[in-house]
């Protein structure tokens, strides 16, 4: 049998041994419990970096986007086709860097988040390494960070240094290199240097609690362990592949000074790139200030093991709460990066739509500048084709007109021949007026720079109006003040033809008084004013002045005719020249128009003397015989009789290819040319002559129909010796004739 005292000591023993197996179930739920929340703890967190991670590839795409648009920007185009072109740094090239500096650095302070620049820098780089043109952020947080050896890098994380007095200090930048392909050739790179802070504002890369390392492709792993930085310098770490993409893990290190530390490494796939974001975080600071539980479990006094069991049920709960408060905060946080995410998203959606607006508008403007270019050169072939098929017929007419002047005696049959041939200087007029106005307007005029005479130039001016004014009974004056220069310099055919328009206006709508015109300078500006006494303009006409085919409503067309264009080419003539034209008016008072031209006063002038020989009468030349290459055989006739009339023999052939027959068989002092024949056309057989041995010396003068701008110019450049313009005037027609036969003698 069992003493009381033994009895007792077996039961204090059973009941320790009951209590101490309680406690240890107790014990070994709340582990799991803890377990099972500290798990839930990570994969919140990894959460939460998925959700940072896609942020991040909308900013990463955002900006391959940019530097992509950056690398196909108009500006760099224009300045490889500058350098195709053979420009130097003096001519044209440094402009164009000029140009690319100004749009990098337009570029960067536009690049921001939160404050903090996007971009540090933006180098330019050619095929072969060399720096072209580098544009570093005024707020960025380092100097230069530009190599050369860092031309043949696609994409690095850069550790950068800076020196705060004695202590250094270091950041980090993403290189990013995007290659340029200019017409389908390699012709360098755009490197960007990218703030991590803009990435991660608040813990990228810094000595926190918490590390993100931006994993890139071919990225080192000595590199990626250089990257860690957490309170306790790391000695060893897991190699990177043991972690998988899109996972996270809990894994044991070492620091240097010997502590061990568990931290949950996750590694998250950037969408849309290859890139990888590494995120390190100590357990304690996902789960905060939970530590594990070592409990001493005596047996020795109950009271203490019924204690620490009451205070880990209390702090199981405490933690409980505290688990739940930070669950609900990040709960909150997701909400807000959430939030964020969706304005960032929607930011991303608007740039998107401006880019395909702009580009639209690109597309759109590149067709109008095509249909803009085919209707001019349209304009420009319709213009030829109109001035040759209507100068043409115009040639006969006043050629005709004018032999029958000089051969008709009769009173009243002479009287009806100066009335065609008045009507047909009208029709050419109008013809004129409009192809002067069509060809302004289309571009297709030149100013040109002569050095004028001014007391001859405006004498001549004179000489055209003194007669038409005197049959009006108007009294008719030049003033020329004292300041104008001997000479000056500007387009001698365009002031003359403004001059023209304007008097002739004043002539014709002055019925008695005076028309005058007054010329002044003053700092190289010289004004002109040219008055009438007429019947003025009214008011309600004002803005119509010069417009082109607008005329005064209720005018008389009988009395005043014209067709409306000569103050709209007058307008558009003074434009030309970069001057302004204005006017003053009143109904039945008169008009005065007002024009102020910039001109250059030439410093010193050398006036050749005419030939006084020069003008060599036909009477005193020896006949010639001329080939004649005209195809319209009215005009065949006139021009025949025309170098009849002056003594000279002649053949006519209908086409060029006839011509170069005609003049391999027999010997003629001249070509008269016309440039649009069948068969072969002027431009053609002049091109055959000056390539012939036995030809290339033949005096050739040049017909034609066409009244363009550079027609003349363009004759004399492909070999014609002298160009006459049709409709055929008798006088200039013989006396380029006559310039040919006084060089024989």
């Amino acid at each position: 049998m069992l003493k009381n005292s033994q009895i007792r000591i077996y039961s204090l023993v059973l009941i320790i041994v009951l209590f101490i197996s309680l406690i240890g179930i107790l014990i070994k739920l709340e582990y799991e419990d803890l377990h099972r929340l500290e798990f839930a703890a990570m994969e919140s967190h990894f959460k939460d970096q998925v959700l940072e991670t896609k942020r991040s590839s909308e900013l990463l795409k955002l900006f391959v986007n940019d530097i992509n648009g950056l690398s196909r920007n108009q500006v760099l185009d224009t300045y490889f086709s500058n350098l195709d072109l053979g420009m130097s740094e003096k001519y044209g090239l440094k402009y164009s860097r000029f140009q690319i500096k100004k749009e990098f650095s337009e570029f960067l302070k536009l690049q921001e988040v939160d404050g903090t620049p996007f971009y540090r820098q933006i180098v330019l780089i050619d095929e072969k390494g060399n720096e072209i043109v580098s544009s570093v952020h005024p707020l960025a947080d380092s100097t230069d960070i530009y190599s050369p050896e860092f031309s043949e890098i696609r994409t690095r994380v850069l550790k950068v240094g800076k020196l705060h007095g004695f202590m250094q200090e270091y950041s980090y930048s993403i290189l990013y290199c995007n290659p340029i392909i200019y017409k389908g050739q390699y012709r360098g790179k755009i490197l960007t240097f990218i703030n991590n802070p803009a990435f991660f504002p608040d813990k990228h890369m810094s000595a926190s609690n918490i590390t993100t390392i931006l994993l890139l492709p071919g990225f080192e792993e000595s590199n990626y362990k250089e990257g860690i930085h957490l309170r306790y310098s790391l000695k060893e770490f897991p190699p990177l592949d043991s972690f998988k993409t899109n996972k996270f893990k809990k894994v044991t290190v070492k620091t240097i000074y010997g502590s061990i530390i568990e931290v949950v490494v996750s590694r998250i796939n950037v969408e849309g790139t290859d890139f990888e974001i590494l995120n390190i975080c100590p357990i304690k600071y996902i789960y905060r200030n939970q530590e594990k539980l070592y409990y001493t479990i005596t047996i020795i006094v109950l009271s203490l093991i019924i204690i620490i069991g009451a205070v880990l049920v209390e702090r199981f709960h405490l933690k409980n709460s505290n688990l739940k408060v930070q669950l609900q905060t990040r709960a909150e946080q997701n909400a807000s990066i959430r939030r964020k995410n969706e304005e960032m998203q929607a930011e991303i959606a608007k740039r998107k739509l401006i880019e395909e607006e702009l580009s639209e508008s690109r597309i759109k403007a590149e067709y109008l500048a095509n249909e803009s270019e085919q209707a001019n050169r349209s304009k420009s072939l319709f213009l030829a084709n109109m001035s040759h098929d209507i100068r043409t017929p115009m040639n006969s007419i006043i050629g005709f007109t004018d032999i029958l002047l000089e051969t008709i005696k009769d009173e009243q049959n002479n009287e009806f021949l100066r009335h065609i041939k008045s009507s047909a200087d009208y029709l050419l007029n109008i013809i004129n007026d409009v192809l002067d106005i069509s060809k302004i307007e289309s571009g297709s005029q030149d100013v040109s720079r002569d050095i004028i005479n001014t007391k001859e130039f405006f004498l001549n001016v004179d000489n055209l109006f003194i007669a038409s004014a005197e049959e009006k009974g108007l009294r008719f004056q030049g003033k020329l003040n004292d300041d104008l220069p001997e000479f000056f310099i500007s387009d001698s055919q365009k002031l003359k033809q403004v001059l023209v328009n304007l008097l002739n206006n004043a002539i014709k709508f002055t019925h008695n008084g005076a028309v005058v015109y007054h010329v002044s300078c003053a700092n190289n500006v010289m004004d002109i004013s040219v008055s009438d006494t007429g019947i003025g303009i009214p008011k309600e006409f004002h803005s119509d002045v010069f417009e082109p085919f607008k005329q005064v409503k209720g005018q008389n067309h009988s009395i005043y005719g014209g067709t409306g264009l000569g103050l709209a080419i007058t307008k558009r003539l003074v434009d030309l020249m970069r001057g302004e034209i204005t006017f003053s008016t009143e109904v039945g008072v008169g008009t005065t128009f007002y024009i102020e031209l910039p001109i250059d006063i030439p410093d010193s002038v050398n006036i050749e003397k005419e030939d006084e020989q020069s003008e060599i009468t036909v009477s005193v030349v020896k006949p010639l015989h001329i080939l004649i290459a005209e195809d319209n055989h009215i005009n065949q006739r006139l021009i025949g009789f025309l170098i009849g009339s002056a003594q000279h023999t002649f053949d006519i052939v209908p086409n060029g290819l006839e011509a170069l027959k005609k003049l391999k068989m027999k010997h003629y002092d001249l070509l008269l040319l016309d440039i649009q024949m069948p068969v072969m056309d002027g431009y053609e057989t002049l091109k055959r002559i000056r390539g012939d041995k036995d030809l290339k010396d033949l005096y050739v003068i040049a017909l034609t129909a066409q009244a363009m701008s550079g027609d003349k110019e363009n004759l004399i450049e492909q070999g014609a010796n002298d160009y006459v313009s049709k409709p055929i005037n008798k006088f200039k027609l013989l006396e380029s004739i006559n310039h040919f036969a006084s060089r024989r003698l």
